[in-house]
């Protein structure tokens, strides 16, 4: 199936993986929306949240070592209290354009709120809400990226710890989707060979980006996480409005 098309899309896990671990996100997105040009959209969220699973599971663990665990673990064990009323609700309601809506206002306060209101920066513990909220879009939106970076902006986070822990939050998300497709009626079997194709694309495109990102200056990082960040939300607001 799109036989003609998956040297292309290989190049394009590729690179895109490389963004995601140089900047830390956008990589998915940009992915996600060059997959749904080519396969139906049915098709596109649970091959692209295989992909992503091994993106991020294999920068998180290039990355171990800066792992904030006190931001992880809280967000973990959110998980499955988000998953459960989502995996119910994707089959009644059809809701994405307000998840993007969302999303998108999330990163636009984040980028530009006045220097008077309360920034995004939560205390470690409160990660356990931000996990539920994250589950419960996971299954919607694809790329969940735009949604937990927001809170990343932060001046007390390294760049590697930016990218790892993110990565690893994101590593879990994806993974409970697998289960979670198999449940609403998605054979991955049948894909598998485009599965293996992307995954190596991704596998190699991280390591390029790993190497990359230990001789990115902080403040160039800081920049292009915020440069990415914003062409998320426009990429979202059209998505809503267009």
């Amino acid at each position: 199936m799109f036989q003609e098309f998956w040297p292309f899309l290989f190049a394009c896990t590729l690179v895109t993986s490389i963004i995601s671990a140089v900047v830390g996100m956008s990589g998915g997105v940009i992915l996600l929306v060059i997959m749904s040009l080519f396969m139906p959209f049915h098709l596109v969220i649970p091959l692209h949240g295989t992909v992503q699973l091994f993106s991020n599971g294999i920068r998180a663990w290039l990355l171990r070592k800066s792992v904030r665990k006190d931001f992880l673990i809280p967000f973990l064990l959110g998980i499955p209290l988000g998953l459960a009323p989502a995996l119910w609700i994707i089959g009644e309601f059809h809701y994405e354009r307000w998840a993007f809506f969302f999303i998108a206002t999330l990163i636009v306060y984040s980028l530009f709120r006045p220097k008077k209101w309360p920034p995004l920066k939560m205390n470690p513990r409160w990660f356990f809400v931000h996990g539920i909220i994250a589950a419960f879009f996971c299954l919607f939106v694809g790329a969940v990226g735009p949604f937990l970076a927001p809170f990343f902006i932060r001046d007390d986070l390294s760049k590697e710890e930016v990218v790892s822990t993110k990565a690893g939050m994101q590593t879990f998300i994806h993974l409970v989707k697998i289960p979670s497709f198999f449940y609403l009626g998605f054979s991955y079997g049948q894909y598998w060979p485009q599965i293996l194709i992307l995954t190596m694309a991704a596998w190699i495109g991280t390591k390029i980006g790993i190497r990359v990102l230990g001789n990115l200056d902080q403040r160039l990082f800081e920049k292009l996480f915020k440069l990415f960040l914003s062409l998320a939300a426009i990429r979202l607001y059209y998505k809503v409005f267009v």
